[in-house]
């Protein structure tokens, strides 16, 4: 029995599965890639913000933030420490929302939004930060934030077809 191209997919050394089996086979990994990705990114998000109560890290944020037009404010109102605290805060806060994704989609949302815009603000330290171009270790603290804003669009959008799903009439 000979399938058409329609009903099959090709796979390396010419190997040959069933369309469908190779469509569901996707949307398995596509699962597997957003809980990696939105758990990974919760993880993140912990860590960091949970760092940025030490006295180090406050210290190591500063010539960044301090020179953003987005967080600069911070250091006028408060403390390198207090700034420091505040967007610690905003971490943790992001992380909680977005673990809310299988029990409050929406809320999951607005941790997306937010993370989403924590991540371009720190990208533009890229642009706002003098010297940061030339010192290695910090170009690359802030490039991988690249990848976190990928994750965090993907776990909005993803939070989104779910919130969509759930409040769909019938459902």
């Amino acid at each position: 029995m000979s399938s058409t191209a329609a009903e099959v997919t090709t796979l390396s050394k010419g190997r040959e599965i069933p369309r469908e089996r190779a469509l569901v086979a996707a949307i398995k990994v596509d699962r597997v890639a957003h809980a990696i990705a939105r758990w990974g990114l919760v993880a993140i998000l912990l860590a960091f913000g949970l760092f940025k109560f030490t006295a180090a890290e406050a210290a190591a944020i500063r010539p960044m933030g301090e020179h953003s037009p987005f967080l600069g404010w911070l250091y006028w109102l408060f403390s390198t420490q207090g700034a420091s605290n505040f967007i610690g805060v905003m971490e943790l806060t992001i992380a909680v929302l977005l673990a809310a994704h299988r029990w409050a989609p929406r809320t999951a949302v607005v941790g997306g939004v937010w993370a989403s815009g924590m991540f371009l603000i720190t990208l533009s330290f890229l642009v706002t930060t003098p010297g940061v171009l030339k010192d290695p270790s910090a170009f690359g603290f802030l490039v991988k934030d690249l990848f976190l804003l990928a994750a965090a669009l993907g776990a909005t959008a993803e939070s989104l077809r779910v919130d969509r799903r759930s409040s769909s009439p019938g459902t």
